[in-house]
């Protein structure tokens, strides 16, 4: 958690629904099938979502980016960025 002063370290995470992506404690979030769902970290009564879209993966394709197929995508990076845009 960044700052190192930070108020709240504790942050939650929770996935609006798990069958499609599951978000461990650490925000890294792990696509198990096609669909989409809202990813959330709440620390104290601070919270943040993303929408995260799982698509079906094409044979030959990639596997990298956030909707292109099943992986894991880190949110440690993605929510504080968003915290800090709301602040302002």
């Amino acid at each position: 958690v960044k700052p190192d002063d930070a108020t709240y370290k504790a942050v939650t995470w929770t996935s609006a629904d798990p069958a499609v992506a599951e978000v461990d404690d650490n925000g890294k979030v792990t696509a198990l099938s096609a669909g989409t769902t809202v990813i959330t970290a709440k620390a104290d009564s601070k919270s943040a979502t993303c929408t995260v879209t799982v698509a079906k993966q094409k044979r030959g394709g990639s596997s990298h980016g956030c909707a292109a197929g099943l992986g894991t995508l880190s949110m440690l990076t993605l929510i504080p960025l968003w915290l800090r845009r709301k602040k302002r």
